[in-house]
């Protein structure tokens, strides 16, 4: 029935549906809402319903008023204004409430309103857009009734694929039953769908976090609108989905999702990316580490150019090979060159075996707890691959990145930095629950600190990250340092041989809040007396803290004493390793003194640890310091057996060395070669040796021993414990020597003693290799078997280039003739005479007319070889007297 005044031309209802004639403006019809109130709409307005339209072109109603009876009348009047032509949304709308569009969406559809079905979308669409979870369930004035903060965070984290379960089929109370609507109100599903149709899946994935009830809606339609073909009824249930929309799931940063779809859907065929198609089968059956072919060389200039320009772009950004690229490609339908994502999402989804390293069908199985993937040369774009598939091990505990390029700089700094992959990885691990260890060491990571600081904050089960080597700046420490102090999991974090001068103070602030970190390594980080001072304060107060690793850094002794009170204020410290800072000997027994009562190590050195080796550091006489009082304390070094120092310079240390040997009580094997040590450090060292009853090795060789001689013979008296004495080249001359006669003389313990290569001549040298044949208990002597010879084990004897001088002549000539299975003795190179192969040395001839009166009497000896050795004429022609009779006798002189 149309409404018209009687003057108005009249319009068949015909005329105006078929769009022969234009309605009237005045003419009008009426609809009767749910409540049953009337409300008039133009006849425009009712033709672009298509309910209405539907209505009045079958037949009138005997009342003349059409019926809405789903409608109400307020929304029913805001519907027929959105129905008139050139209709433009008043900026009321946009302050409609989300429950008043749903209701007018709900009409829209009831009536088949495009138009304003349309309108009510992008309003609703532009409330709720870009908006985080707590956001949205304020605008929604939803109630959030999740039982717990850790189920609330899964609504947000589960994949897309996670379906609604059956109302019938959940556990009583269980969190997955089904909800009322979201709005409490009699809402339809499709209305609900519909509502959030121009609502990008970002957004439709926060408002996963809302509460359990937009959960359970929001899963329906994230599965809907993922796996729905187009034409085709929504798949209810994951063996029906065929194809997948990856589009968006790449536009709302969830590329991952389809390493779950390769997991979850079993009958995947096809991943659609815009008009490009994916035929999963295909990529299964890819090669993907297939390799290209060696190519001919070029003669052209211009076309090794092109190469080379080939090969920069390769290294700057590699992926698969170029057979294995195209191979992949073939497996795509539509026009067009696929984007890297989307091969990305074709390898993540489907690929086999391993790719770029990565154990892709492995790691989508979830089959890891520990994943190795050190030196793998993985570049940023590997490392998004790595980050996609990461998201399906939920057990992972350990990741070892190291040794590899994740932001696409190699080992010379080539390439620009592409913080990409290792930004996706992050982020991806935000979200872990199981991971504990991540080993990131040997990238070069400049300028991501941040991202790694966020790292720390957000990855809840993280307890060690391990970055040495990282290119890391000051910058970069600052911010980690800022993440370290919200962390809530980490213990033990390693920055070291990085350049992040200058962070101290930020890391300081970092120890006074953590109440989780136990270790902390800086070592070789450039570190200064500022660092030093902005450390102590946090060190002074760390509840947690048990080690710190500050060793070669520029400390200096400014630094030294800006640490000790920290140190001294610990109350959890045990170990503070402050080897090679350059202290100097003052500010290094200052330290000292500051942690004299407590049990804490300066060096580094663990409680349980039974060997420590700091041979060739570069330690100075300071760090000699530090260790002697490490050496003192039990609590420190009590299973230290075995402490390596050679090749340091440390003089002006034997005297507190010394002294930590009369209080140490394990140490067994000590060794100081070529440590630049004097006299006084060598009697030092004699009067630590003297009361030790523990140490059983020392080596002190190739130091500046003379006049040391007398005091460690008195040490070797009183020792109860030393087995082997190493002091070979220690410059000891014949004053020496005999001071170390009367020791040996007097030992019962000594199995082992090396003195070669020093001034021992003479009658010195003999009276040495009397004490030494005489004492039953030397075994080896200037690395002569003396115990084998003894027991006559040999028919052979190769002694050649020992160097072990005149004494060591007499020692031989005084056990061969006990030996009658000798048949061959090489005694070249060994300075029979007192001169070396340098031609250094005092000649005398001591030692080889002690030889020859032993070859005199031998009678098996049939074999001699003494080339080398200096000898002059008169005692070379001594010799051959000897062996002159001897028949078939070979001599090498």
């Amino acid at each position: 029935v149309l409404l018209r005044p009687s003057s108005t031309r009249a319009t068949t209802i015909d005329q105006v549906l078929d769009g022969t004639c234009m309605a009237n403006d005045n003419e009008r019809i009426r609809v009767r809402a749910r409540e049953g109130t009337e409300v008039e709409w133009s006849l425009e307005a009712a033709r672009r319903a298509g309910m209405l339209r539907d209505q009045m072109n079958d037949a009138s109603p005997k009342d003349g008023i059409y019926p809405a009876p789903m409608i109400a009348a307020a929304e029913l009047v805001e519907l027929g204004a959105m129905c008139e032509p050139n209709y433009t949304p008043p900026e009321s709308l946009g302050l409609c409430s989300i429950q008043e569009l749903l209701r007018l969406i709900e009409g829209a559809i009831y009536l088949d309103a495009q138009e304003p079905f349309k309108h009510i979308q992008q309003t609703i669409a532009s409330c709720l857009v870009g908006k985080r979870t707590d956001e949205l369930r304020d605008l929604l004035g939803a109630v959030d009734d999740f039982e717990s903060a850790d189920e609330r965070i899964h609504a947000l984290t589960e994949s897309v694929f996670m379906q609604e379960m059956p109302l019938q089929a959940a556990a009583p109370g269980s969190a997955l039953q089904l909800q009322p609507s979201p709005w409490g109100l009699p809402v339809t599903d499709d209305a609900m769908e519909a509502a959030l149709g121009l609502v990008d899946v970002g957004t439709l994935i926060q408002l996963k976090g809302v509460n359990r009830s937009w959960r359970a809606l929001l899963r329906r339609v994230l599965f809907s609108r993922l796996c729905r073909q187009e034409g085709q009824p929504a798949p209810m249930q994951l063996s029906e989905v065929t194809d997948l929309h990856i589009k968006v799931l790449h536009d709302a940063g969830r590329l991952w999702e389809v390493a779950w779809a390769g997991r979850l859907l079993p009958g995947l065929a096809q991943l659609r990316w815009d008009g490009l198609v994916v035929e999963v089968a295909a990529v299964r059956e890819v090669n993907l580490q297939e390799e290209d072919s060696e190519e001919p060389e070029e003669d052209s200039e211009d076309e090794d150019d092109s190469e080379d320009e080939d090969d920069e772009e390769e290294l700057e950004t590699p992926w698969l090979s170029r057979a294995a690229t195209a191979a992949l490609q073939s497996c795509i339908r539509g026009e067009g060159e696929p984007p890297f994502e989307l091969l990305l999402a074709a390898v993540v989804c489907a690929g086999s075996g391993v790719v770029c390293g990565i154990p892709v069908e492995q790691m989508r199985a979830g089959c890891f707890t520990e994943l190795d993937l050190s030196g793998r040369e993985l570049m940023p774009s590997g490392a998004k691959l790595v980050a996609c598939l990461l998201r399906l091990m939920g057990s992972l505990t350990q990741l070892d990145l190291s040794h590899n390029m994740v932001c696409g700089v190699n080992e010379y700094g080539d390439c620009g930095l592409d913080a990409t992959g290792i930004k996706a990885i992050v982020e991806t691990l935000s979200f872990s629950t199981s991971l504990t260890t991540w080993i990131l060491s040997f990238n070069d990571i400049s300028g991501c600190g941040e991202i790694f600081g966020e790292a720390l904050k957000s990855i809840s089960s993280l307890k060690e990250l391990r970055m040495e080597e990282c290119e890391l700046h000051r910058e970069d420490g600052k911010r980690l340092a800022a993440g370290l102090a919200i962390s809530t999991s980490l213990t033990s974090l390693d920055v070291s041989e990085n350049y992040i001068q200058g962070s101290g103070k930020a890391f300081g602030e970092a120890l006074k809040t953590s109440t989780t970190i136990k270790e902390l390594k800086m070592q070789r980080c450039q570190l200064d007396f500022k660092d030093a001072k902005g450390l102590a304060g946090g060190i002074a107060v760390s509840p947690s803290l048990t080690s710190l690793n500050l060793e070669f850094n520029e400390l200096g002794p400014k630094g030294c004493k800006a640490l000790a009170p920290g140190l001294a204020a610990n109350a959890s410290l045990t170990n503070c390793n402050l080897l090679g800072n350059k202290l100097g000997v003052a500010a290094a027994k200052s330290v000292v003194e500051s942690v004299k009562g407590k049990n804490i190590s300066l060096c580094g050195i663990l409680p349980d640890q039974t060997e420590a080796i700091f041979c060739s550091d570069c330690l100075k006489s300071s760090d000699a310091i530090l260790l002697a009082s490490d050496l003192s304390k039990a609590g420190v070094s009590t299973m230290l057996t075995s402490l390596r120092l050679d090749d340091n310079k440390i003089r002006g240390s034997g005297e507190a060395l010394g002294e930590a040997l009369k209080m140490n009580s394990s140490l067994e094997e000590l060794n100081l070669s070529e440590c630049s040590l004097g006299e006084e450090d060598g009697k030092g060292l004699a009067a630590g040796l003297a009361v030790t009853g523990s140490l059983t090795s020392l080596a002190v060789y190739d130091n500046y021993l003379n006049g040391t001689g007398e005091a460690f013979g008195e040490a070797l008296k009183t020792s109860s414990s030393i087995k082997e004495l190493t002091m070979m080249a220690c410059r000891l001359d014949q004053k020496d020597a005999k001071g170390l006669v009367a020791g040996i003389a007097a030992n019962t313990t000594l199995t082992c003693c090396d003195l070669r290569c020093n001034n021992i001549n003479g009658d010195c040298a003999v009276q040495l290799s009397a004490v030494v044949l005489k004492n039953t208990m030397i075994e080896t002597f200037n690395d002569i078997p003396i115990k084998d010879m003894r027991a006559d084990l040999f028919t052979e004897i190769d002694m050649s280039g020992k160097s072990f001088g005149i004494e060591g002549a007499m020692v031989v000539a005084g056990l061969v003739p006990v030996m009658p299975s000798l048949t061959s003795l090489n005694l070249s190179a060994n300075s029979l005479c007192g001169i070396n192969m340098k031609g250094e040395g005092t000649y005398m001839d001591v030692g080889i007319k002690a030889v020859t009166k032993a070859l005199s009497a031998t009678t098996s000896l049939t074999c001699l070889n003494i080339l080398d050795n200096d000898i002059d004429d008169e005692a070379k022609t001594m010799i051959k007297k000897v062996v002159k009779d001897k028949s078939d006798f070979k001599l090498f002189i």
